[in-house]
C-alpha cells in the first residue's frame, strides 16, 4: 500500500496456477500474472486535473465518493411523468446509470493509473 501512501495508482501483480477446466476445455498447471488495480482516490492524478475538475471532485454533488460509484441497481430519485402535477418524487432502479462527466473523469483516472504503474515496470515481464 506504499503507492497509496505515496498518492500514486493502487495495484498488485500476483501469479496465479491455473486451474483445468474440462467443461471449457482449458488445460490448468500454467502459471498466470494478474495485476488488480484498485479504484481509489488518488492524489497524484489528483493534483494534474485543471482546478474546475478538483473542485467538482470535491464539492459537487454528482461525485461524491469519486471514484466509488454505485454501479449496479443504483436507486435514484426522478420525478414520473404521470406525477406530474404533483410533483412526487418515485424511486426507481437503473443498471448503470452514470452521468457522462463521471464516466470520463472515472476512465481517464483509470488510464493515468495503468500508465503510471507501466512508467514503474509492472508489465515488464508480461509482454
Amino acid at each position: 500500500m506504499e503507492e497509496k501512501i505515496s498518492g500514486g495508482p493502487v495495484y498488485a501483480k500476483r501469479t496465479y496456477e491455473l486451474k483445468t477446466n474440462s467443461y471449457h476445455g482449458i488445460k490448468g498447471g500454467h502459471k498466470v500474472n494478474v495485476i488488480w488495480f484498485y479504484n481509489n482516490k488518488v492524489k497524484n492524478w489528483e493534483e494534474q486535473l485543471p482546478l474546475t475538475a478538483q473542485d467538482r471532485i470535491n464539492y459537487d454533488k454528482d461525485f461524491i465518493g469519486f471514484p466509488h460509484y454505485k454501479t449496479f441497481l443504483a436507486t435514484k430519485d426522478t420525478k414520473d411523468a404521470d406525477f406530474k402535477e404533483s410533483k412526487s418524487l418515485i424511486k426507481r432502479l437503473d443498471p448503470v446509470d452514470m452521468k457522462p462527466d463521471q464516466v470520463s473523469l472515472l476512465s481517464n483516472l483509470s488510464a493515468w493509473c495503468v500508465l503510471e504503474a507501466h512508467k514503474e515496470g509492472i508489465f515488464d515481464d508480461i509482454f
